[in-house]
């Protein structure tokens, strides 16, 4: 610590808020601000930065747009470091796999793989809890596709996916490693992303529902070699959903390129 007994040091020649930001950072990062600890105001920061006030709350606002802090208004406000929450780091990583030059096919075949390393991670450690959050929602996307073979509510492909999202959610999160969770988090919201683009028809959520139950034997049984067969047959119908949609594309891209015809032309 600074001899003058600051958390904060002198600011060298770069841009005054992003030093201002970065040793805020580095603060939170080592726990030397914790959770729920106040900052000091605006006025007393830049005292000991030895700065102005606008670069102040110019950092302020790059660090809770980064998450790590929040301000709050009124009397009893100021900024606050947050808790940790996955959600900015997820919402950033799943926008560099969109704007990457990637098809959904390299995103499935990530997927797949690292389904496998978390079912892994999973055994031994997923709790009674957890197991049986993963029935309910087993037996909820079962009550979709039965009611809908029988006619008794149609199959919405929306709400059927989240619930299988919810099911890989609670798979990573059983791992006890919240880089599982995070990964997974990411998949995801890049996968239904581009499903929710398409309607996606019911004999695919009937492959993927078995898939998620064999899953849930290996868990059961604590055994991954359970679940391992059944990894091939996933890949195989998640590369026949992706050639449906391909296929749905081109077809759909002829339909619109093709020309009208004029009156009195063939």
């Amino acid at each position: 610590m600074p001899a003058n007994g600051s958390l904060f040091k002198a600011l060298p020649s770069k841009r005054a808020f992003d030093e201002i930001a970065d040793q805020i950072k580095d603060l939170i990062y080592s726990k030397t601000l914790k959770p729920g600890d106040k900052l000091p105001p605006e006025r007393d920061l830049a005292t000991q930065f030895g700065t102005g006030r606008m670069a102040v709350r110019e950092a302020l606002r790059l660090l809770e747009q980064s998450g790590l802090i929040i301000v709050k208004q009124g009397s009893e406000g100021g900024a606050f470091v947050k808790e940790a929450d996955t959600t900015m780091a997820t919402e950033m990583i799943s926008g560099l796999i969109r704007m990457s030059n990637l098809t959904m096919e390299d995103v499935m075949e990530v997927r797949i793989i690292f389904e496998m390393a978390v079912l892994e991670a999973a055994i031994g450690r997923i709790t009674d809890s957890e197991m049986e959050m993963l029935q309910k929602l087993i037996d909820e996307a079962e009550a979709m596709i039965r009611e809908d073979k029988e006619g008794i509510k149609p199959l919405d492909p929306f709400v059927l996916g989240e619930t299988y999202a919810d099911f890989h959610l609670v798979l990573a999160r059983a791992t006890k490693n919240p880089v599982y969770e995070i990964i997974m988090d990411c998949l995801l919201r890049v996968s239904h992303g581009v499903m929710s683009q398409q309607m996606i028809p019911s004999d695919r959520f009937k492959e993927h529902l078995e898939f998620h139950k064999n899953l849930y034997n290996a868990l059961k049984y604590k055994d991954p070699s359970i679940a391992g067969p059944h990894f091939k047959e996933y890949k195989q119908a998640v590369k026949r959903h992706f050639t449906w949609i391909a296929d749905n594309k081109k077809q759909t891209t002829k339909e619109t390129k093709r020309p009208s015809r004029k009156k009195g032309l063939p």
